[in-house]
């Protein structure tokens, strides 16, 4: 089940279903989620998070220091129809928490990327059977834009305006249509190493490549 939402079991090495484990060697291997046995009883499972957070070990995993739990029925954990719901709980769980913890990094991360792309088309516009300086770049793209820089004097701007940057921004489109259909293909298949040869479509286009 845990497979089946996207997750990996810590103790997948255990070759039995209802084994045993002792808490060192969970708080080891520091899950980030614990999925919670609920006997639905007066106290239900607040007594083993109360437990948990007492535990010595326990309580300096990631799970247990954020409060990542997943509590599920005694007929949700064994095989039957109400499996179905407990993927579905452990999914919506683990993908909030992970948005949520996650997040701080995103905002950085878009911003170094997209630095990345700039500085590395501005390089790529510069570099060719001629160099041109970088500051002769920027100068044509500004004037270009409107911004009322001087552009170089010469063929320089029409090079970089009318001849590398379509070639430029052509590149950049094709890289990031790549990128998204290779997400595509590895989220829908669940597979990190998916690629257009599991669909056939490699196979398909080459007749309209080749025409």
């Amino acid at each position: 089940m845990i497979e089946a939402a996207g997750g990996e079991n810590v103790m997948a090495d255990m070759k039995t279903s209802w084994g045993n484990a002792d808490w060192e060697t969970v708080a080891t291997r520091n899950p980030e989620f614990l999925i919670l046995l609920d006997y639905q009883d007066e106290a239900g499972y607040a007594k083993l998070i109360d437990f948990l957070k007492a535990h010595p070990a326990m309580k300096e995993t990631d799970a247990v220091k954020n409060e990542r739990f997943v509590a599920l029925r005694y007929a949700e954990l064994t095989p039957g129809p109400a499996n179905i719901e407990a993927i579905g709980k452990i999914a919506r769980a683990t993908s909030r928490s992970l948005l949520s913890v996650r997040s701080g990094f995103y905002g950085p991360a878009i911003g170094a990327g997209a630095a990345a792309v700039v500085i590395l088309a501005l390089l790529s516009i510069a570099y060719g059977s001629t160099l041109i300086p970088l500051a002769d770049v920027i100068a044509s793209l500004a004037h270009a834009m409107g911004l009322g820089f001087e552009p170089p004097s010469g063929p320089v701007s029409r090079i970089v305006v009318d001849l590398r940057l379509p070639r430029t921004l052509l590149a950049v489109c094709v890289g990031a249509g790549l990128g998204v259909v290779g997400a595509l293909l590895q989220t829908v298949t669940r597979n990190d190493l998916a690629d257009p040869f599991l669909f056939g479509l490699s196979s398909e286009l080459r007749p309209v490549l080749y025409r």
